[in-house]
């Protein structure tokens, strides 16, 4: 898919609206041509139906899509930014110095309507974490575990102390 983007903060996607399908991951890239700004930082932002906002990073003009990103079949609504960081004395500030107008790209179904969402890198951790907590409550060790605060191999201390998946 390609999106054009003028300066005059309209949009066109001569290519079509189609993001990709369900159950995709990285086979197709999203490529954008856009204003350009000093040392801005370029994203995408996409809010879907039931409200989820989703926010990528435009790197050279391309990204890939993710199957993240095609998590529901439907309309999503888009908007490009341009960001640029501002040094003050209270610190770090991001400006926004450019705003597209808002515009829709659809996500398709598969044929088989069995295809999933690939989840986000947090809905992974967060799973992550509950999983490796039911395991240490059955493996009789502390339940709390969290990477944001502690490495994974402080979860598993002793490769030899964790059972097979058969004996789970």
């Amino acid at each position: 898919m390609t999106i054009l983007i003028g300066e005059n903060y309209g949009v066109a996607t001569p290519c079509g609206r189609v993001l990709g399908y369900m159950g995709e991951n990285r086979l197709r890239r999203l490529r954008v041509i856009h204003p350009h700004f000093e040392n801005a930082v370029y994203i995408l932002k996409l809010r879907y139906s039931d409200g989820v906002i989703y926010e990528c990073e435009i790197r050279s003009g391309e990204m890939p899509v993710d199957g993240s990103l095609l998590r529901m079949e439907g309309e999503a609504e888009a908007q490009f930014f341009a960001y640029v960081t501002h040094e003050n004395e209270d610190g770090t500030e991001n400006i926004c110095v450019f705003e597209s107008e808002i515009f829709t790209v659809e996500i398709g179904g598969c044929i088989d309507g069995q295809a999933q969402a690939i989840p986000t890198y947090e809905q992974s951790r967060d799973m992550l974490e509950k999983l490796l907590a039911q395991f240490n409550s059955i493996a009789g060790k502390p339940t709390a575990v969290s990477f944001s605060t502690a490495p994974i191999a402080a979860a598993v201390t002793d490769a030899a102390q964790i059972p097979e998946l058969s004996q789970i």
